[in-house]
Order: C-alpha cells, then structure tokens, then sequence
C-alpha cells in the first residue's frame, strides 16, 4: 500500500533523535495510526495499540514484562497507539522512561477524545514533547490528489508570499480551473485521509456520516460519559449553523433551554476533541476584546 507523507514528519525526525518522550493527539481518523505504522517502519521499531484487550492487560498489570517484549535490541523504538484505552497511561509511560529511557524511544499516541496533555502529560514534566496531527491541509490534499499540480501550488504560494512582504505583483497559477475544482471538494469534504482517498462522492458522504456517529458514540458517549446526545448533538447543530459568527452563551441558554455549565463543559469537549477552534474577536480596544 502505497504511503502518502505528512508535512508532521519533518519536525518528528528531529524529536525522534532525543530522549524525550514524542505525543501525538489529534482528532479520530487523522491518520495518526498510520503515521505510527509508518514511523514503526522507517525506525525498525515496535507498534503496540492499547486497543487490543489483552496488551491493554499486559501494560497496566506488568509493565516491566511488556517492556522486555517489546525492546529487543540496544536502542529500540516503541510506538504505542490508542493511548486513551489505559486510565493508568501517565503513571507507566514515567516508569518506563525513567528505568528504560536509555534503552527505549516512546512515541505515544491518543485521540481527542482523551486530554492526553493532561492524563499523560501530568506525570512527564521536563520528559515529554506534545505535536498535533489535524486532517490534511490543502498543501497535503494537493500533494495526496494531484502531484501534477503541487508544485505549481508551491510557487503560486511563494508568489503571494512575495505580495504579502515585498508588494511584488501575483502571478495568476495556471491550470485554474482545477484548481478551483479540487479547493471544492476539499472544502465540501475536509481533508480526513480515507475520504480524500476515496474517489467516489456517495461513499465520501457514507464515510463522512459514519466519522460523526463513531465521534457521538464512541468519544462522546463511551469515552467523556456524556449521557445527554441529544442535548450535545442540539449545540454541535447550532455551532454548525453559526461558523464564524460572534457565540453568546446567554442566547444558546435560551434557544437551546441548557444551562451554562452544560453549555460550557460541551464548549470544552468540542474543543479538545478537535470540532470546534474558539476564537477571541477582535477589537481595538483590549479592555472590550476581554
């Protein structure tokens, strides 16, 4: 199968030299397992998922024996994927950095469905280093879609830089049209990687409608334990149809009949599940912006 790069890897290879413990977080099906598969390869290291029941049991119950399955040379990488399956993650990732890190590179993945800068990170002060992977970035859409095209992105996007900073004129990218065409489908069906991959449009939707019930189901409901969906799915409804807009807690309160912690607890899971990215407004004034 073939491997399409992420523009991630470039910071990753020069973390993946140091001691520190590499964290990986980033919304469900962002390609973060893929990433570690491929990392697994490239490091001639081992891939472990916490998804898997009985290495689950392994890790928590003895951690020194799963080490010693899993590093099997002087300095061996280990890729540990699912991370939010262990409620006690945090406190084993120390032990074995602190007794083995001379021994074993960790790389540690989770979703967004789990704050893994504060179940995991709490314990590895000074030991630990966090990166993001988001769905592609239409740089990455291009590179993935059309290769043909990419450079030529490339340089247009030198040449806006070259208006933004020095006022030098743009140079309109040949090839326009598909370009156009390929910024629509990027903007109708996002940059998930299956999605992207996938050629036909009603099976991008099927795929699209299931990444939103998996999201509801399984990090929502089975993860965060939120027990009222169809109060949460009412906000994510009512957020979808005011992207951009100034958000007043006080008229959600009214048009949606929750009260404010509800509301404010739900803001916070929006944002750390990776949906919704709060933004201050703007105002000349700092005293009114606050």
């Amino acid at each position: 199968m073939e491997y399409y790069p992420r523009k991630i890897e470039e910071k990753l290879d020069y973390w993946l030299k140091r001691k520190e413990v590499v964290i990986i977080k980033g919304p469900r099906q962002s390609g973060k397992t893929t990433l570690l598969q491929h990392l697994k390869e490239k490091y001639k290291g081992n891939y472990v998922t916490l998804e898997d029941e009985a290495l689950l049991r392994t890790f928590e119950e003895n951690p020194k024996e799963f080490v010693k399955r899993y590093s099997n040379k002087e300095k061996n990488f280990l890729f540990i994927d699912e991370a939010q399956y262990s409620k006690k993650a945090g406190k084993i990732i120390k032990l074995i950095f602190d007794l083995y890190s001379d021994k074993i590179k960790l790389v540690v993945s989770g979703s967004g469905s789990f704050d893994i800068k504060v179940e995991i990170g709490k314990y590895l002060v000074g030991r630990a280093t966090y990166f993001e992977l988001f769905p592609l970035d239409f740089e990455e859409f291009l590179l993935w879609k059309a290769k043909d095209l990419y450079k030529i992105f490339l340089d247009y996007k030198n040449s806006l830089r070259d208006f933004i900073l020095h006022g030098k004129n743009i140079t309109k990218p040949a090839f326009d049209s598909e370009f156009r065409a390929l910024l629509s489908e990027y903007l109708i069906f996002g940059g998930f990687p299956a999605i992207v991959k996938e050629q036909n449009e009603e099976v991008k939707k099927e795929l699209l409608k299931n990444l939103s019930t998996t999201y509801l189901e399984k990090d929502v409901f089975f993860f965060l334990n939120i027990r009222h969906l169809e109060k949460f799915k009412a906000l994510l409804n009512y957020l979808s149809l005011n992207i951009g807009s100034i958000v007043e807690i006080s008229s959600i309160m009214s048009e949606l009949k929750m009260d404010y912690k509800t509301i404010e607890k739900y803001f916070s899971i929006l944002e750390n599940t990776f949906i919704i990215s709060l933004v201050s407004p703007y105002y000349k004034s700092q005293t009114t912006e606050l």
